[in-house]
């Protein structure tokens, strides 16, 4: 007989081991079950003993010891024997269901339906059989279950013909004609609808109407661009929204099914999906997005950014293949993986992991196989049986271990038995140890954890793991202690304990006496050594003297030399001086007469146009004349943009164009070019996207401005492919975020940038050092058959720069877009204009 730590009085006798409780009179008998393999060996015991950990140890007379850990199973167990009908007909689950009766269904894969009468206790098993018979399944291998809400169960197959009905007063079931036999499913699920979506291999989801006697267009395998195939998992958000996750990626759809957005896992971006297989969604009480994948870990995804968040198994997760994600009422998850079940606190990002040796089935887990009741018992299934348990009753062993070290051993193997706080004397080429720990509990020794802490050496403590040894190599001679601790497999840990003291002795050269008298030998002679060098250095210098007295008078004379080729030098400096000014004059006098040339050409221009739409006017007949006269029109339209454009760039040039300058908007001047410029993107079915801050205000012309803009824009749309994106921004930033060589104002040195964002072919660097350069013709064309001058850009260049700005492009490459960014000077708030805001004529010549 033996006494436990909550005062169970355990008694050993020939007919099997009780329990009793003195005060609360609860009585409890163990015996031998031949069906059970985790029952008493015997019925026959001759003692009982319970250790410092709490384990129960009971002796047999006839087959030896059986040990109970009242800590160590922590799971409800179901499984099949093989001596016993009245239980699970396959360990290889792959799909839950309780019903509203408390029924619990599970469909195994080679064992057919399995409903258990969790009152009585009762298992009946439905198994396959021929095609027509009321209470047979196609098939043993059945994959979902799921209520519907007059109370039968849908039934899902993996075999044809996979979609059945169970009607459980009767036991009856049907098989659904008119279901594709070539559809293999994987799991249903309930909509806010009243459909029941089905999701399964071939045409990725089918719907069953609310009524259920007909099928509603389905979701087929592939959508556009986008594979459905084998989805996993379905998910209604609060918003609304579809997710699906699938063996190819994760799609978020609308209410009516069309596709808003794909994600894809990408090595080289930890911001995409962790894996492209998903197996389980899931919204937290906490509103947040959840996925489980296979190879992932699990993901969090963020609404705002659409980027996700990854947990591995460098974060904790006892595995990366993961299978299903279920919340308890305290907002911890449990997750089902490949090695064993584990709780994962999202806030603290905490993780406590159960295996085999808690009661787990075993520690692989399948997809498909999990549920969570009304009364928020979980359930996962694997390869080998069924589990199920309350996240809130599940009891954590708080015995702390006593820990002790065993041994000291040495390089060639030598052992130091000790005893706690010995002191053990060690040579100095004794500094290779090896500490041996053990930990006195039992419930499930093998996952008892350990941790070192070697005073005089070790900064923290060594946290070990499973392992019971702690290595420490080419230690100083010097004194250490070591603390040693222990954690049960339940993560209590023991107090820190001193475990023995270490001395290791020096060797004769680290000795005190010896480093003085050597510090002393070194002293006299770096003395001698002294006087010796000064002597040296005394010869040397008369030397150099010498040396430098000749020296001098060599570079006397080089600089004579330099002189006279300082005076040549100039005289060329000013030829060339003279030369440029020429230059200048020249390319003012081309400036000036291309002005001209374009000012001369315009109004021609203007009268061809005008005739040509006389012509279509007045015109008898309008299909003759149509297409002649819109060719007229678009070349007259060419002709006349090129004309404008170098008017422009050469009024610029030559210190013509004046600036009607005001406070003006950006935001507001930008928004309406955005939206002026809307209807050209539909025709090539392009999406721009605007966003601008408050406040962002600049002293300027708004035309010149909106001229800017119109340029930077329509490159943009021109340059990009159909279907594309075109993000438009402005914000206000500090001047030391920008590229601005200088503040705006001392008293607020604020700068306005506005970016133009494509998904266009980019710009080569061949192309970057001639983008603003005149007549320039880049790699890149026009998506859609439209006409460039060559010009936009270096106006655009010129006019942000009279407004004391500058503008820059940036671009990944070829085919991966380009973002162009101007930065202008913010105009403070009621605050006077100053010419110095702004580039003056003093600057370049240029006329404000």
């Amino acid at each position: 007989m033996t006494i436990d730590k909550e005062q169970w009085i355990w008694m050993a006798t020939y007919t099997g081991l009780y329990k009793f409780h003195p005060r609360t009179f609860q009585f409890q008998h163990f015996q031998h079950d031949s069906k059970n393999p985790q029952s008493l060996a015997s019925n026959m015991l001759s003692c009982v003993f319970c250790d410092g950990s709490g384990v129960i140890w009971v002796g047999s007379s006839t087959n030896g010891i059986s040990k109970y850990a009242p800590y160590r199973q922590k799971f409800q167990l179901y499984r099949h024997n093989p001596y016993d009908e009245n239980s699970l007909s396959n360990n290889y689950v792959r799909g839950i269901l309780e019903d509203d009766n408390g029924n619990l269904f599970v469909a195994t894969q080679f064992g057919g339906l399995n409903r258990l009468n969790r009152r009585s206790g009762v298992w009946t098993h439905f198994r396959g059989g021929p095609i027509g018979r009321d209470f047979k399944l196609s098939t043993d291998n059945i994959r979902a279950v799921l209520q519907d809400k007059d109370g039968s169960i849908w039934i899902g197959s993996h075999t044809p013909p996979a979609l059945a009905r169970l009607y459980p007063h009767t036991n009856r079931i049907e098989q659904i004609k008119g279901y594709p036999s070539i559809a293999p499913i994987n799991m249903f699920y309930h909509a806010r609808s009243g459909e029941i979506w089905i999701c399964n291999e071939s045409t990725a989801i089918l719907r069953l109407s609310p009524d259920r006697k007909s099928l509603l267009p389905s979701i087929p395998k592939s959508l556009g661009s986008y594979n459905f195939g084998n989805a996993h998992t379905l998910l209604e958000d609060r918003f609304g929204d579809i997710w699906v996750g699938t063996e190819f990626g994760l799609f978020q759809l609308d209410s009516l099914f069309n596709v808003k957005k794909a994600f894809f896992h990408s090595a080289t971006d930890s911001t995409t999906v962790s894996s492209n297989l998903i197996t389980h969604a899931v919204e937290s009480s906490a509103g947040e997005l959840w996925f489980a994948t296979k190879g992932g870990g699990i993901c969090r995804y963020n609404r705002q950014n659409g980027s996700f968040v990854h947990f591995t198994e460098t974060e904790g997760l006892p595995h990366n293949n993961t299978y299903a994600i279920l919340e308890d009422a305290r907002g911890n998850f449990w997750i089902s993986t490949d090695n064993g079940i584990c709780e994962f606190n999202p806030v603290t990002k905490a993780v406590r992991k159960f295996g085999v040796t808690d009661g787990l089935q075993n520690t692989e887990f399948n997809r498909f196989a999990y549920f969570k009741n009304k009364r928020g018992e979980m359930f996962f299934g694997g390869v080998n049986g069924l589990n199920s348990f309350f996240p809130d009753r599940i009891k954590l062993n708080p015995n702390p271990p006593t820990v002790a070290l065993t041994s000291i051993k040495l390089t060639n193997n030598t052992l130091f038995p000790v005893d706690i706080g010995d002191t053990v004397q060690l040579q100095r080429d004794q500094n290779e140890l090896t500490f041996e720990l053990t930990a006195f509990e039992y419930t499930s020794p093998e996952r008892n954890r350990y941790a070192c802490f070697l005073e005089g050496y070790d900064k923290t403590w060594r946290n070990l793991g499973n392992k019971r040894e702690a290595v420490y190599t080419n230690l100083d001679a010097g004194a250490y202690t070591l603390y040693i601790r222990a954690a049960n497999s339940d993560g209590t840990w023991s107090a820190e304990k001193r475990a023995a003291h270490l001395t290791i002795e020096p060797m004769l050269w680290e000795r005190w006496w010896f480093r003085v008298f050597a510090v002393t030998v070194l002293v006299f002679g770096f003395a001698a050594f002294y006087q010796i060098r000064i002597k040296r250095i005394e010869t040397q210098n008369h030397a150099l003297e010498m040396i430098v007295r000749r020296s001098t008078e060599e570079v006397l004379q080089r600089n004579r030399e330099l002189a006279d080729a300082n005076r040549h030098l100039a005289d060329t400096l000013n030829r060339a001086e003279a030369e440029r000014q020429r230059a200048e004059v020249a390319n003012r006098f081309k400036t000036e007469l291309l002005g001209i040339v374009a000012h001369d050409l315009k109004n021609p221009l203007q009268t061809i146009l005008g005739f040509s739409l006389l012509i279509q006017e007045v015109s008898q007949d309008k299909s003759s004349t149509a297409e002649p006269t819109l060719h007229i029109q678009r070349a007259a339209n060419r002709m006349l943009k090129l004309i404008n454009d170098l008017l422009q760039s050469a009024a610029v040039e030559t210190g013509q164009i004046a600036l009607n300058n005001e406070a003006v908007d950006v935001t507001l001047l930008l928004e309406a070019t955005v939206n002026d410029n809307r209807l050209r993107a539909e025709s090539k079915l392009q999406k721009i996207i605007f966003a601008g801050d408050a406040e962002t205000t600049v002293y300027g012309d708004p035309a010149r401005l909106r001229d800017v803009f119109e340029n930077l824009l329509s490159n943009a749309l021109k340059f990009s492919p159909v279907n594309s994106t075109v993000w438009v921004t402005v914000k206000k930033i500090l001047v030391t975020e920008s590229r601005m060589r200088r503040a705006t104002d001392s008293r607020q040195p604020n700068v306005v940038r506005i970016t133009f964002k494509d998904e266009g072919q980019g710009i080569t660097e061949k192309d970057m050092d001639k983008l603003f350069g005149k007549f320039q013709k880049l790699s890149a064309k026009p998506t859609g058959g439209e006409t460039s001058t060559g010009l936009g850009l270096s106006i655009t260049k010129q006019l942000v720069e009279l407004h004391g700005g500058s503008v820059w492009a940036e671009s990944g490459g070829k085919n991966k877009g380009t973002t162009f960014f101007i930065e202008l000077p913010a105009l403070l708030p009621n605050a006077p204009f100053r010419q110095e805001h702004l580039k003056t004529s003093a600057d370049d010549g240029s006329k404000v």
